[in-house]
């Protein structure tokens, strides 16, 4: 997997997450992006498929004694 490319990726990745994106859902679109945005050599599989989410899906904020806090939960 090529580094660069894959880190391209996971920033994609965190953009969707931080819009409030299910894990799941955050790692799918941003693997249809990279694909619209690279050409056609660079946006081969494997340069991506092997990324894939586990656990849970739910990424959000929890309120806990009166503070917020961000958590990822993983199932």
């Amino acid at each position: 997997m090529d580094d660069a490319k894959n880190a391209k990726l996971i920033r994609m990745f965190f953009e969707n997450i931080r819009s409030g994106m299910p894990k799941d859902e955050a790692l799918r679109q941003a693997k249809l992006r990279f694909l619209n945005e690279l050409p056609h050599d660079e946006a081969h599989p494997v340069f991506w498929a092997a990324t894939v989410a586990n656990g849970g899906s739910f990424y959000g904020w929890q309120s806990a004694g009166g503070e917020a806090f961000y958590f990822l939960y993983g199932g």
